[in-house]
């Protein structure tokens, strides 16, 4: 009898043990059912599009002309411009490799009367450095050097038609108001911005497209001209 009822018993302890494992595990699944998940599109409406913002300083910009050079004996590289195309150039300038960035020699001798048989006009060009011997090289020529200047990256632009414009960021760093602005000399990777904008301008770098969208914004990170002057 005794026997029986200590069965009894710790079949209803265990009943109830059981009982509220499951309820307990209910109670697990609501409370993750009610949480929040945020999902990309849900941050980039309440909380804004990410973006890299960029402080405009002054830097120095380097122009450049691209060029195919090709041997053309005596150890000289050469290349053929049009009258509008070798107006920037003179003798003693830098010629750089196109492939590395390292000088590559100077310009030697810039034709004065065009080819006959092309029309164009010769461009000369003594080494100074060892090169392999390739039977073309991309090669840029330094044709000016222009201090304190304000640049901003090309990507950082946006065109429509003949018009230039850039995203520059309000003072509480939530929006951004597209400015129109006047483009002069062009570097490799950074265009001078003539007016429109002020040294210490803030301007979106990345993200301008996601922002437009979401019509909000959240800076994530900052870099100024300085950290784009190795690309001028």
């Amino acid at each position: 009898m005794k026997e029986n009822l200590l069965r009894l018993t710790l079949f209803i302890v265990l009943l109830f043990i059981g009982i509220g494992l499951i309820e307990l595990k209910k109670e697990v699944i609501r409370n993750k059912r009610s949480q929040k998940v945020e999902s990309p599109l849900s941050l980039f409406i309440e909380k804004g599009a990410p973006v890299h913002v960029l402080e405009v300083r002054p830097l120095t910009l380097r122009t450049y002309k691209v060029a195919i050079l090709e041997s053309c004996g005596n150890s000289l590289l050469c290349t053929f411009m049009s009258r509008y195309e070798k107006r920037d150039l003179d003798k003693g300038q830098t010629v750089l490799d196109g492939e590395n960035n390292e000088l590559l020699g100077k310009i030697r001798s810039v034709g004065r009367t065009s080819n006959i048989s092309n029309g164009l006009f010769k461009v000369v060009i003594d080494p100074q450095a060892d090169f392999i011997s390739r039977k073309k090289i991309s090669a840029r020529i330094l044709t000016g050097e222009y201090k304190d200047v304000l640049a901003v990256p090309r990507s950082a632009l946006d065109q429509s038609g003949d018009e230039y414009f850039l995203w520059k960021l309000s003072e509480d760093e939530s929006q951004a108001t597209k400015v129109s602005v006047m483009t002069g000399r062009q570097g490799v990777k950074n265009v001078e911005i003539v007016s429109g904008i002020t040294a210490g301008s803030e301007i979106v770098l990345r993200g301008a497209n996601q922002f437009q969208k979401y019509q909000k914004l959240r800076v994530i990170k900052k870099v100024n001209s300085a950290d784009t002057q190795p690309n001028t």
